[in-house]
């Protein structure tokens, strides 16, 4: 009764179950592995009846919950950003929930959408854009030749479109060129996360699980290119996936 007081219930198109709140910020939560319901339901009960429910009791609830939104109609979550009904929604990644859409005709402000977004422990918060900004003061801050900038700009506006195959940036220099400075801001511009660069990853599970929770991942260091690699991250840039065996940790 508490969660359907405060939730509804679907599952996204890759059959993973969520909660959708009835008030506040139209983020959803997901039912299984970190960041789900199972604490914040505890937390309630506490709240409600002045005792901890029962673990069984708890396992039992999230369970039920589970299949009810196991039974709903499937839906696309989207991370970051979606494209729909004419327009781009990128989530600003804040605790309001709100939006930015943007259309032929601008961009504006906005706390409902015709898409759904997930969120993961690598989200963060975007920051406010403003009105009448300029490009010329991104390049006071990055070490990128004139002749290379329109390529940026154009990288940086694909970004924003989530259907179709993506080029891979990739930026070489000297040492101490800014290299990894570049890589943060640029990454940084769409989609801030916790934890903005990554080291390189050391196998396919890992390069899957540090995809899934980004919408934009940018690698540092990387010296050398393995075959598997390579092959993940084309891949990855033309809207393929891999497949691997479920971990309830492996979304956050």
């Amino acid at each position: 009764r508490i969660a359907q007081d405060r939730y509804t219930f679907g599952v996204s198109d890759t059959g993973e179950p969520y909660a959708l709140p009835l008030d506040g910020p139209r983020i959803v939560k997901m039912l299984r592995g970190a960041g789900s319901l199972r604490a914040e339901l505890a937390a309630a009960f506490l709240t409600d009846f002045g005792n901890p429910p029962p673990q069984q009791a708890l396992a039992d609830a999230l369970m039920a919950l589970e299949g009810l939104a196991l039974a709903a109609k499937a839906k696309p979550l989207a991370l970051r950003v979606a494209d729909s009904h004419g327009a781009l929604w990128l989530d600003i990644g804040d605790d309001t929930g709100e939006l930015l859409r943007i259309g032929p005709e601008g961009w504006e402000i906005v706390s409902e959408a015709p898409v759904l977004h997930r969120r993961t422990a690598l989200t963060a918060a975007l920051p406010r854009p403003a009105i009448g900004g300029n490009l010329s003061a991104l390049w006071s801050l990055l070490n990128i030749a004139a002749a290379d900038r329109p390529v940026l700009v154009a990288f940086l506006v694909t970004t924003l479109m989530p259907n179709m195959p993506h080029p891979i940036l990739l930026l070489t220099g000297e040492q101490g060129t800014g290299k990894s400075t570049a890589a943060k801001i640029i990454a940084s511009v769409v989609d801030s996360s916790t934890v903005q660069l990554r080291k390189p990853p050391r196998d396919l599970d890992s390069w899957t699980t540090a995809a899934v929770g980004s919408h934009v991942v940018a690698v540092d260091n990387l010296s050398t290119l393995p075959d598997w690699l390579s092959d993940a991250l084309c891949r990855a840039s033309t809207g393929d996936g891999d497949v691997r065996r479920r971990l309830y940790t492996d979304g956050d």
